[in-house]
């Protein structure tokens, strides 16, 4: 995949179903796996605010400076494929409040995920996000969000 040419978003320019709230913030969350594991960080751009606020593993960051970190952390060869499920979702109008649960099968080498690998694999890391996103010009966006790692609780995610 060449990113930068084969992303989903730059192919699929008009989507005929654009989904419910819930899935478009799914979709987001998607759209920032796929950015840093191709590294097409370009993306950043639609999936945070330019007044981001993000509280993770090394202090508060905003926008350009959690961009350049994880630019510097994914340097070189690849070594996770993120994914995401969706926990508790509120949303109030234009805003949401939602959780996310990030797994990603850390690796050293090449590595494909699906369902099998994603069963097989005894390498995960869990974290988990908590997100406010803003619906700005008819798209949402991620403003604030908190990530910690932590033993994940299943009913978090089905509650």
């Amino acid at each position: 995949i060449s990113a930068e040419f084969d992303a989903p978003w730059f192919v699929i320019k008009n989507p005929e179903n654009i989904g419910t709230d819930e899935e478009q913030l799914q979709e987001m969350f998607a759209k920032y796996c796929f950015a840093i594991d191709n590294d097409c960080f370009i993306l950043f751009k639609d999936v945070f605010s330019p007044y981001l606020s993000a509280s993770i593993f090394w202090g508060t960051q905003d926008i350009r400076q959690i961009t350049q970190v994880l630019k510097i952390n994914r340097s070189g060869s690849r070594r996770c494929q993120h994914t995401g499920k969706m926990g508790k979702c509120v949303i109030d109008g234009d805003t949401a409040y939602y959780t996310v649960f990030n797994k990603s099968p850390v690796t050293f080498t090449p590595f494909t995920l699906t369902k099998e690998t994603e069963e097989e694999s005894a390498n995960w890391c869990m974290n988990r996000w908590m997100c406010v996103a803003k619906r700005e010009n008819g798209q949402w966006r991620i403003v604030r969000f908190h990530t910690g790692s932590g033993p994940l609780n299943e009913a978090e995610i089905y509650d």
